[in-house]
């Protein structure tokens, strides 16, 4: 791997493990904060909701109340009894059957209802057709004594066609001891402000204790029959998992007394999307600064790279012989200071080169009269080798000839003696002249 991808790669890391790690650190406190905030909103939400039902419902059973407090509904006859009804029909929107139930639980008079939908106009736009069935539906339910005074809420149960759930209500008369007046409510401004509540994937609903859901759609995010297994109302917060293993948060408030709950519930997933979206657009934001690190390391890289280039050039010239090059110089950082060590290394190596040059011209001439020196040296002495090799024959020679000369003078010695001795005695056997003749030569030889 080459210096330039080395340092690029450090410079990158330099600047995005930092990045990298509050990013993550941002990103993970991010998610809590808006997990945590989110269950916040949707507690306020649940115990705003329940606030919403319970004031609602507190203000048609108190509605209702003062209005059968103001007549001796046993006294009236039937169009009084049925004018009281209508009049009671007009007042609350949400009423969709009024019934008068004396104390043996008969009912007493024609129930105020509307069974046609084209008369369902101005004022009546609010209320529900009640078509026979449903009617005799609702007179079947049997009706417990009113044993006090209290308005009470029955037990709420869902239409034929399951299309919504009603809340029956029965009021006392307080002049008419025994009788009551049941009403059943329509919860359809109730339903309509839970789905109103309810956007963005998430669930708003009413249940009743019996873990009925009464307004709101429950869909998969809250389940009725988890709310009954509780065995009473569930306030506050709750984390739990689907069956398919989808996280879900929720919230939990109880309505008035508690006999109501309202839960309103999301996938952790839409809770946590904010923090997906930030981590979303950290990433992106890695990318950038990856690119950004790499284009500014690559540029930083290639400038401290070309400088140790041009260094690295230098040095193998230096290296081939051409002492005394130098590189440019420019900034204050450790390349310059490089670069100067290099500069001042070259300009003495050059300074050095050319003293051993003149060294090594001194060393030659001085070997040159050294070789002249040893020339003259050695003629001289082949020439004293030649006079005493000369002399040595020359001795040999007289040697030589001394010692033949000896050799030869032993025996000349003796004939001269002997030739000598024969003239001396003149025997006559030898001529004298003979005698004298060898005499004669062996002087000569002897010489």
């Amino acid at each position: 791997m080459g210096l330039r991808i080395r340092l690029t790669a450090l410079i990158v890391l330099a600047c995005l493990v930092p990045l990298v790690i509050t990013g993550v650190v941002a990103t993970s406190v991010a998610d809590r904060m808006v997990l945590r905030e989110t269950q916040r909103v949707y507690e306020r939400q649940a115990r705003s909701l329940g606030q919403f039902s319970n004031t609602w419902m507190e203000g048609q059973l108190r509605g209702l109340g003062l209005a059968v407090r103001q007549f001796d509904v046993s006294s009236l006859g039937p169009e009084e009894q049925r004018g009281f009804l209508r009049l009671l029909y007009r007042q609350f929107e949400a009423v969709n059957i009024l019934v008068v139930r004396d104390d043996g639980g008969q009912v007493v008079g024609v129930p105020e209802r509307i069974a046609d939908r084209t008369q369902l106009v101005d004022i009546l736009t609010g209320h529900e057709a009640i078509d026979d069935e449903r009617l005799q539906a609702f007179l079947d339910r049997p009706t417990p004594v009113a044993d006090d005074a209290d308005v009470r809420l029955l037990a709420a149960y869902a239409l034929p066609d399951g299309s919504a759930k009603v809340v029956p209500v029965q009021v006392p008369l307080p002049q008419a001891p025994g009788w009551t007046l049941v009403v059943e409510l329509s919860l359809a401004a109730v339903t309509a402000h839970f789905q109103d509540q309810a956007r963005g994937g998430s669930a708003a609903v009413l249940v009743d204790s019996e873990g009925t859901v009464l307004a709101g759609e429950p869909g998969d995010l809250i389940e009725p029959a988890v709310l009954r297994s509780f065995g009473g109302p569930v306030i506050g917060d709750l984390s739990y998992a689907l069956e398919d293993g989808t996280q879900v948060i929720a919230a939990f408030a109880a309505v008035g007394s508690g006999e109501w709950t309202v839960g309103v519930a999301l996938p952790r997933a839409i809770a946590t999307r904010p923090g997906r979206v930030i981590r979303a657009r950290t990433q992106f934001m890695y990318g950038l600064a990856v690119v950004f690190a790499t284009v500014l390391g690559l540029i930083g890289a290639s400038q401290l790279v070309r400088r140790i280039i041009a260094l690295r050039d230098a040095a193998l010239r230096v290296a081939e012989g051409q002492l005394g090059r130098r590189v440019a110089m420019d900034g204050r950082d450790e390349i310059t200071e490089l670069s100067r060590a290099f500069n001042f290394m070259s300009s003495t190596l050059a300074r050095n080169q050319r003293v051993i040059a003149e060294k090594s011209k001194q060393i030659e001439a001085h070997n040159r009269e050294l070789e002249q020196r040893v020339d003259e040296r050695t003629r001289a002495l082949r020439e004293s080798q030649a006079r005493l090799v000369e002399t040595s024959r020359m001795a040999a020679v007289a040697q030589m000839g001394a010692g033949l000369a000896h050799e030869l003078n032993n025996p000349l010695a003796g004939i001269l003696g002997m030739a000598q001795l024969g003239q001396a005695m003149g025997d006559g056997n030898s001529p004298a002249s003979t005698l004298a003749s060898i005499e004669e030569q062996a002087h000569r030889c002897r010489e």
